[in-house]
């Protein structure tokens, strides 16, 4: 007798007479790959397996009903089907959904918090009404000891740069961080610096400039050209490279002249009392590396998180 032709699984047996019904076994295959039939069982519904698995969710929420099925299997021995799978989802997206909503409510006393144990710190939240619902709009924190500490120790120069948070309530989380320049794709950037900061200069990340200019003027020796006059220091080498762009394309140098001035982009026309000569945002995108973890996570976990990595910041 044979369980399935696709396993070595065999059993040889024959009976001891013809006059007895018992069979004598004489020999067998007992090993074999199979694995149990387990009966479907009804406990496991989608409100149980929401609970067993939402944090897996919180996660992935975007995991696929196939692996969610073999999760299952592994650790139950268990098979549902893809509506089980569709609704599961559901419910997990809804209460990783809700958990979320209700940290907003906290923040106040998050603020209150910070505001305690930081004394001298600014922490300042926006809501406003919509008809009856308050909600959220934004959150600044500015520690005291880490504005003592980048007025002594750091030039005069502020590099900010955003991220995107990808959890179910988007928007932005923006970081100022100390010598480093800005990035040109931050809409709205400059003329928000230019009323807090009346007179200050800007940069540009000129990797980000690049970009922008390589789209109508690819040409490698363009972006050659357009990179040493970047990084000349006087403004002889610098007309002397504008020169020679001019020559290669008239298209690129129009470019140039309509979109920004060269004391956004350019060594030779920066000023001199930064004593900064920066042309990349490479500090804020190593701290945006840093907070990556975070993006997805709801508000206060986010929050804990900057705040722990900004502290190993300041340690190291």
């Amino acid at each position: 007798m044979r369980e399935d032709r696709s396993f070595p699984f065999w059993i040889f047996a024959r009976k001891i007479n013809n006059f007895s019904p018992e069979l004598a076994i004489k020999t067998c295959e007992l090993e074999h790959g199979a694995r149990p039939v387990v009966p479907r069982v009804k406990f496991y519904t989608s409100t149980f397996l929401e609970k067993e698995y939402v944090n897996k969710f919180k996660v992935d929420p975007y995991m696929s009903k196939k692996l969610f099925q073999e999760l299952v299997n592994c650790d139950f021995g268990q098979t549902i089907s893809h509506k089980q799978v569709t609704k599961t989802r559901k419910l997990a997206a809804y209460m990783n959904s809700r958990s979320e909503a209700e940290q907003y409510n906290l923040l106040e006393t998050y603020a209150a918090v910070l505001r305690k144990t930081n004394p001298n710190s600014t922490v300042k939240m926006m809501t406003e009404m919509e008809g009856e619902v308050r909600k959220f709009k934004r959150f600044y924190v500015c520690f005291d000891a880490v504005n003592k500490g980048r007025k002594k120790a750091c030039k005069p120069f502020i590099g900010v740069d955003g991220c995107h948070i990808k959890s179910n309530y988007p928007g932005q989380l923006l970081s100022p961080v100390g010598t480093d320049g800005n990035k040109d794709k931050q809409k709205g950037l400059l003329d928000a610096v230019e009323d807090l900061v009346p007179g200050s200069e800007h940069r540009h990340c000129v990797r980000h400039f690049h970009n922008n200019f390589k789209k109508k003027n690819g040409r490698i020796v363009l972006k050659n050209l357009l990179w040493v006059a970047m990084r000349d220091t006087t403004m002889v080498w610098f007309n002397k490279h504008m020169d020679d762009m001019f020559e290669e394309s008239e298209n690129a140098v129009k470019w140039l002249t309509e979109h920004d001035h060269p004391s956004h982009w350019s060594r030779s026309h920066f000023l001199e009392h930064t004593k900064c000569d920066m042309l990349l945002n490479n500090v804020n995108k190593s701290w945006n590396s840093v907070i990556l973890e975070c993006k997805d996570k709801p508000i206060l976990v986010m929050q804990g998180v900057v705040e722990a990595r900004y502290d190993d910041k300041v340690k190291q």
